[in-house]
């Protein structure tokens, strides 16, 4: 008799516990969003999301110095296997000395080789650890916020955030960190330079650098919106097709096969249309930094060649000053460019933070002794001992 008093007050507590979690999930509405609209982590700053990212990569500090210092090495031997180039062909038209020109040709083409590849295979090395980390961390709380939590996320969005999501923020690691880095040091190291050589070269040349450095975030809060709206089209589509897949039995016993196609390729021209915008906006952003280091790289040497004439610099001066102007836009674009990708980025780190910062609902409590009558028989915990 006790043990069926005491199996009644476990029943209670369950009940209790279930009463919680709907009360939990009810404050919510369906799309996963909080009363006032979306969840917090989709209002993160695009700076709190670098810096979480950022922080993601602390057990690996040493291999992300490495990456910087390959990034640095692959950018400086790209110039200097111009400038030698360059310096080649003008001793070869003024019937110069060659061998040691040539020896570093030598040298130079194999360590250009060597440095693009040991930068990239390090960065994406370093990029492929950390998402076998997000994926397992993302498994992590999913757990504990399961059932509750997929009650009001479709399940081809959370497809979408384990699959496309944490694979987009490899772009973050393998393509941005150390490009960004690398897109300060060596326009520095350029300007100073040509300020060596003469100092109004380097403030020809400066405004237009400047121009290509800030050109994606007059951009920026167009391109976020956009890469916003494109992984959340991803999510709807990927969740459309999860769910029509799951739920064939059901769209085939009712006749919906034909309307569900159709919805499924108004989806896909949905997605299309988002994409079209992004990169018609890209493509505008490529066409203004092309433009920024051919004007650039013409000014400086218009400049270089009024010294020149004036006695002011030497030939190979000029050379290396006009071959260094045009080395400094290379790493300033590739970020440019890639801002595209950047802004996808965001967006997909925000969803993943969603989850991530999702409070869960019912966490365990201390959990409850199984009582044993007998060997070999266990009751069950609620229901006492039969």
């Amino acid at each position: 008799h006790h043990s069926h008093h005491d199996g009644s007050h476990r029943l209670e507590g369950v009940h209790a516990v279930e009463s919680s979690a709907q009360a939990s999930t009810g404050e919510f509405n369906d799309s996963g969003a909080s009363p006032e609209g979306r969840p917090d982590a989709a209002n993160l700053g695009i700076f709190t999301v670098w810096a979480r990212l950022l922080y993601l990569v602390r057990p690996w500090w040493g291999q992300l110095a490495l990456t910087f210092v390959l990034g640095l090495a692959h950018h400086g031997s790209i110039i200097g296997l111009g400038v030698i180039s360059a310096l080649l062909v003008g001793q070869v038209i003024t019937g110069g000395e060659l061998t040691l020109l040539i020896i570093l040709l030598g040298v130079f083409v194999p360590l250009v080789a060597f440095f693009t590849w040991a930068e990239s295979w390090m960065a994406h090395d370093l990029a492929y650890r950390l998402l076998a980390e997000m994926r397992v961390d993302m498994y992590n709380k999913l757990d504990p916020l399961a059932p509750a939590y997929l009650l009001r996320r479709r399940s081809g969005d959370l497809i979408s955030i384990v699959g496309g999501d944490i694979e987009l923020v490899e772009f973050f690691f393998a393509h941005t960190i150390t490009p960004a880095f690398v897109g300060v040091l060596v326009p520095t190291a350029v300007l100073v330079t040509l300020a060596i050589i003469s100092w109004p070269l380097a403030l020809v040349l400066s405004p237009f650098l400047i121009a290509v450095a800030v050109s994606p975030f007059f951009a920026q809060y167009r391109s976020e919106r956009l890469g916003e709206e494109l992984r959340d089209r991803i999510g709807e589509v990927n969740a459309h097709m999860v769910d029509s897949i799951q739920g064939l039995r059901e769209v085939s016993a009712f006749g919906r096969g034909p309307s569900r196609i159709a919805e499924m390729v108004a989806n896909g021209w949905r997605f299309a249309h988002y994409q079209l915008l992004f990169l018609k906006g890209q493509a505008s952003q490529v066409s203004f930094i092309e433009a920024m280091t051919a004007l650039g790289a013409l000014s400086v040497l218009t400049t270089g060649l009024w010294f020149k004439i004036q006695g002011d610099i030497s030939r190979p001066e000029l050379i290396l000053a006009v071959i260094l102007s045009v080395a400094a836009f290379a790493p300033v674009s590739d970020i440019a460019r890639t801002m595209k990708q950047l802004m996808e980025t965001l967006a997909a780190a925000r969803r993943l933070f969603a989850v991530h910062d999702e409070p869960v609902p019912v966490a365990d409590g201390a959990g409850v002794e199984v009582v044993t009558n007998g060997p070999g028989s266990a009751s069950l915990p609620w229901c006492g001992s039969f």
